[in-house]
């Protein structure tokens, strides 16, 4: 699955989808903030070259080196299968459409819409069972809560108010107050958004593709990747401090 914008729905290849989003989530975090800091020309431009740290190359390029130091053949070779499966096949088909610009008015049509659009308990049951088994909404909530505390922090420090970087505790409560209140966002949001995007699926092939997804060897790589990520962006917080320090 890809992560769909503020909808948030990725999944096992979507890591990748959710990684290019992250530098969008950044630009939008740091656009809606900056406003509030008086900063010089040369503060914002050290702002931005520290913010580039979190490019989806660099990203990308870390979170593989995690998960390979805890390769573990049986649910890697589970994983790798996705990309043959021809059911997953046809979801990444649909998913690449609907993440397409010119899709964002036909969604947002759809889900202002949805009661022109029918579905039974069955189908609402599956849909939501895929969002669960892609931990979709989590890593939503994960990508946009540490773009909103990494670009406050770096505002903090770029406009020399230290606020944030001196109360490492207080900046992690706060990421988890704003990760569990965008989980909230994304999973009232995730059922329109789903809808959406597989309403061309039928329900035996969305029942196959959840029961593949649902493999415990799926789900130890998904949580895996999932912890992972969350490292591998602490670690870029981390860097991000030390290079906006005087």
């Amino acid at each position: 699955m890809v992560l769909g914008d503020e909808h948030g729905d990725h999944g096992v290849e979507g890591f990748d989808a959710a990684i290019e989003q992250l530098e969008i989530a950044y630009r939008r975090s740091l656009a809606s903030n900056k406003a509030d800091y008086q900063l010089t020309d040369g503060q914002l431009e050290s702002l931005n070259q520290a913010l580039a740290s979190f490019n989806s190359a660099s990203i990308k390029k870390r979170l593989t080196e995690q998960l390979l130091a805890q390769y573990q053949e049986r649910p890697m070779q589970t994983v790798l299968s996705l990309q043959s499966d021809k059911i997953a096949a046809k979801f990444r088909r649909y998913e690449g459409i609907a993440s397409a610009p010119r899709q964002r008015e036909k969604m947002d049509h759809y889900i202002a819409n949805m009661d022109e659009h029918p579905f039974s308990d069955t189908r609402l049951g599956l849909v939501r069972a895929l969002k669960e088994a892609t931990h979709a909404a989590t890593i939503a909530a994960l990508i946009q809560a540490q773009a909103d505390v990494d670009t406050a922090v770096a505002l903090d420090m770029a406009s020399a108010e230290y606020i944030s970087p001196s109360d490492s505790q207080g900046v992690l409560l706060w990421q988890r107050t704003l990760e569990q209140n965008y989980l909230e966002h994304f999973n009232r949001l995730g059922d329109g958004y789903q809808m959406f995007v597989y309403r061309w699926i039928n329900n035996n092939d969305l029942r196959k593709h959840v029961e593949l997804l649902q493999d415990k060897n799926v789900q130890w790589f998904m949580e895996t990747a999932l912890q992972a990520l969350r490292e591998v962006l602490q670690r870029q917080r981390e860097q991000l401090v030390e290079e906006l320090a005087p």
